[in-house]
């Protein structure tokens, strides 16, 4: 049976801005929990580029040492060198992807000292800082360019760098289980993969956990050396995994070999997600999306959830607002959002860490375009490890590997079009159990970024309501209609014709309470509120959210609300009508088959989530499925203003998704 033991706790730490130490002349001067990011814990470093060491003692009993021992990380950002009693067992770059270590060899019986080297830098390749004062340059040359290491959305807020998942330590037989990855489908059949090291003769048997004891469904297979086995199993009565019913199985698999017994157990669902005559299909069942944006960021921990139990809270708030998904933002989440998603039933979109090569695409040749080949190979290794590790979530649905053209040029560029075309077909290989988006576009100074290769057919637009609310209109009629330059206008798109057309990215602010998210000792307003937006110039005050109290004041908001949580509460109760008129114009286009709303959470100086930044409620909390869920009446006023003598009139619009059956149902309008 194998054992594991996590290795999470306090680790020494200690800076190494001249990349001269080495395990042996380690000296760490300050504590660092393990795991987190170094920027969450110690804010003087939030803007370190450079070398730094964490170090931790464990111990080891006898029993351990019978086979093998594995050292795994969730996640190191960005590259890291790994030391056992000052033996070098191995190295890792990629920030977000996983990475296991054998250190059988270089442990021993008692006491044992790890020592991790890491290495990232603080991405500042924006034209406007983001800092008030830019940091300094590395004294040291960095081992890669930082404008070519995936590095997510964490530019846009706080850098994030060093151990910020879990390590644990397992001890397993000589020959062990690597990897299980098992594929369902709707008529009960299961399919589960096994891969093992070191592989000598044996047997693999795998255990499906139903709980009708007449329903308990095993296979076992004998092997010889076999580096990877599948074995297919039925279930006769599949219990299918959906929204409101998230079923999850258990395969439990035994690899038993001359070397001893290990075993690995893994969750899974049964549901077949698909796209088809413009719509989604869950389990043969149409389905409109209704999701949210997900920085997955935490005031106090960055891109480390503080708990299994805030996640809990924080989908168990995404459903009653009516959401059904969220699209984690450039990024792979954790893997307990994803273990939370599968048992609560929130369908996740997860995406590629972006990258930053960025050019000036007004002025730029095309000719001069070149994405370097070492970049192309960390974004394949990047999708590549991120679809192992996360293969056997039911509740993942789409992977998106561009957003918004960041690294690329794809309006300029048919090479960057190649590229992104031949990384949907990397994702479809790899997995082909799930929907996968090339580039999620938007508007920008030199053009659309097109669709080259997709099978969601997304695209992001932001309006000011009421006052652009003419122009939203206008242009979802014309987003409904799927038009042409959603594509490539170079004749090197595949398009399909029947993708359904999402929204991917849209909303409207709404200032947060202080009641949450202020500190008293910055006087009731955020710690972190000298972190403006990188868009920001130096004389941009306003967009940051230190000195916003004393503004209110300044600027005479006073005089009308009073207060500032007045004014907070009535910029949400704006939000809330700004939303409602966006969805429900989306809701009576048919053809719009989904949306994604800008974004479940307030992040930093961003105001507009449907929670604040501690995942706390705004005021419209309890009122927002009115119009956002699975079923609506929509009621479309020719204009919004009346004589008093006039009586107003609407049409009305139904989008019905439930399955609740609708009879006998009766619209009534009440002015």
């Amino acid at each position: 049976m194998r054992q594991v033991h996590s290795l999470a706790g306090r680790w020494g730490f200690q800076l190494d801005p001249e990349s001269t130490l080495t395990p042996s002349s380690l000296n760490p001067d300050r504590q660092m929990t393990v795991p987190m990011p170094w920027q969450a814990e110690h804010p003087d470093l939030q803007q370190y580029s450079g070398y730094a060491w964490y170090t931790r003692p464990f111990d080891v009993d006898e029993a351990w040492l019978s086979g093998e021992l594995l050292l795994h990380f969730g996640a190191v950002d960005y590259w890291c060198e790994v030391y056992v009693n000052e033996v070098k067992v191995g190295q890792h770059e990629g920030g977000y992807t996983p990475f296991t270590l054998p250190i059988g060899h270089a442990v021993k019986q008692g006491e044992n000292m790890l020592a991790v080297r890491v290495y990232d830098s603080v991405q500042d390749g924006h034209t406007i800082p983001r800092w008030w004062q830019t940091p300094a340059s590395e004294p040291t040359a960095p081992p890669f360019n930082p404008q070519t290491i995936p590095h997510g959305k964490q530019t846009w807020y706080v850098d994030v760098s060093g151990i910020w998942q879990d390590v644990t330590l397992s001890a397993v037989p000589a020959s062990y289980i690597t990897r299980t990855h098992v594929t369902a489908a709707l008529d009960g059949t299961v399919s589960v993969r096994v891969d093992v090291a070191n592989p000598s003769a044996g047997r693999v048997s795998v255990f499906l956990d139903d709980p009708a004891p007449e329903n308990k469904v095993s296979a076992e297979i004998d092997v010889t050396t076999e580096a990877s086995v599948t074995l297919t199993l039925k279930l006769d009565t599949p219990r299918l995994w959906t929204m409101d019913t998230p079923y999850l199985y258990t395969a439990q698999v035994v690899y038993e070999s001359a070397g001893g017994e290990d075993t690995q157990t893994v969750r899974f669902g049964v549901r077949q997600l698909e796209t088809r005559d413009g719509q989604f299909w869950l389990n043969g069942e149409p389905i409109y999306l209704i999701s949210a944006l997900d920085q997955d960021i935490y005031a106090d921990t960055i891109y480390t959830p503080p708990s299994t139990e805030y996640l809990r809270d924080q989908f168990q708030k995404a459903k009653e607002l009516g959401l059904n998904s969220l699209r984690c933002h450039i990024k792979p989440p954790d893997p307990r959002y994803l273990d939370l998603a599968d048992e609560i039933g929130l369908l996740i979109w997860a995406e590629v860490p972006s990258w930053r090569t960025w050019h000036v695409k007004t002025t730029v040749h095309p000719a001069a375009l070149h994405m370097d080949e070492a970049v192309k190979t960390r974004v394949r290794e990047t999708l590549t490890a991120i679809i192992d590790r996360d293969y056997n979530h039911p509740s993942l649905m789409i992977w998106t590997v561009v957003n918004e053209d960041w690294g690329t040029a794809l309006q300029l560029s048919a090479a960057d079009r190649a590229f992104v075309r031949e990384l949907y077909d990397l994702c479809k290989q790899l997995d082909p159990t799930r929907l996968c988006v090339d580039n999620s576009p938007c508007p920008a100074s030199f053009g659309f970024s097109p669709h080259v290769k997709t099978d969601i057919n997304d695209f992001h637009i932001y309006t000011n309501i009421p006052d652009q609310a003419r122009a939203f209109d206008l242009f979802v009629d014309q987003f409904a209609l799927s038009p042409a330059w959603l594509f490539s206008p170079h004749g090197d798109s595949q398009r399909r014709g029947d993708e359904p057309i999402v929204l991917s990215e849209f909303g409207n602010w709404g200032m947060p309470s202080l009641k949450h998210i202020g500190s008293e000792a910055y006087g009731g307003e955020p710690a972190w509120g000298d972190l403006g937006p990188w868009w920001n110039p130096y004389d941009g005050e306003p967009g940051y959210p230190q000195g916003v109290l004393e503004r209110f004041h300044a600027y005479g908001l006073d005089k009308v609300w009073g207060t500032y949580e007045a004014f907070a509460q009535a910029t949400q109760w704006h939000q809330f009508a700004a939303l409602r008129y966006e969805i429900q114009a989306m809701r009576a286009r048919r053809a719009i088959a989904g949306y994604v709303i800008t974004e479940l959470a307030d992040i930093y100086w961003e105001s507009n989530g449907l929670l604040d930044f501690a995942r706390q409620p705004k005021v419209f909390h309890g009122r927002f499925r009115e119009f956002n869920s699975e079923d609506v009446v929509v009621a479309q006023l020719s204009h919004y203003a009346y004589w008093s003598d006039e009586a107003p009139k609407a049409g009305v619009v139904v989008s019905h998704y439930s399955c609740n059956a609708w009879r006998d149902v009766v619209v009534k309008l009440h002015v």
